[in-house]
């Protein structure tokens, strides 16, 4: 199935355009984001160092990659057909002596590039508050918390976006479309053709001969027996 194989992913490192704090909170966000990857077992991540060095050799920023061009180039060169990156926008830590806690809030925007056709596959804007008690003492244990609460939004958003489509192509069988029919050499009768799963899915139907109305399944036989290859595309949305 197409879950079987395993899509290479690159993480660029994001830009930081807020206060710098001591846990650094663009590299912490680009790591989490890695883990979670490596932990779904969906992915495989390339290796930041590697991705770096083809950066430096094309004389790029993360930046850049939005750039159609540039990001084809890097999906070439690495191998990668998704690239994500982002930016943090805003983060904000301060104590709150009425609760004893210390609070962030942190807001950033995360991008799924495909390498392939360069276009912008998912763009997410996340705004997450977090706490940390104050024994800790130090904003950086609300900031690192408030970044886990980003990511972990974020790959319930990609699961869905990236995983869901071909989660309901794989369960696309001559079983589930078959209506009346009983083999997939001889279709007599019409067939079902869902076009949406949930109000997430949706299914568009295509193909090479006009001979079945693809919204309705609805079957018109020719004279002769004809040959037809029907498609499924599932896109997000």
């Amino acid at each position: 199935g197409l879950l079987m194989a395993k899509e290479k992913i690159a993480v660029v490192s994001f830009s930081n355009q807020a206060w710098e704090w001591s846990t650094n909170p663009n590299d912490r966000l680009t790591s989490l984001i890695e883990e979670v990857l490596l932990k779904s077992g969906k992915y495989e991540v390339l290796n930041r160092n590697e991705l770096g060095k083809i950066l430096k050799e094309q004389q790029l920023t993360a930046y850049e990659l939005i750039d159609p061009k540039e990001a084809i180039q890097v999906g070439k060169l690495s191998g990668a057909k998704l690239i994500i990156t982002g930016n943090i926008l805003n983060v904000n830590a301060a104590y709150d002596y009425s609760l004893n806690v210390w609070k962030s809030e942190i807001t950033a925007d995360i991008k799924i590039i495909n390498a392939e056709t360069a276009k912008i596959e998912m763009v997410s804007n996340f705004r997450e508050l977090d706490v940390a008690d104050r024994k800790f003492n130090i904003a950086d244990n609300a900031i690192n918390a408030t970044l886990e609460k980003i990511v972990a939004k974020f790959n319930r958003e990609l699961n869905e976006e990236q995983i869901l489509p071909k989660e309901i192509l794989n369960s696309i069988t001559f079983e589930t479309i078959r209506g009346n029919n009983t083999n997939p050499k001889e279709i007599t009768g019409d067939l079902y053709l869902p076009t949406n799963f949930d109000n997430k899915v949706k299914v568009e139907w295509s193909l090479d001969k006009n001979v079945i109305n693809t919204k309705t399944g609805e079957v018109t036989r020719d004279a002769e027996d004809t040959l037809v290859n029907l498609k499924a595309v599932a896109t997000f949305g």
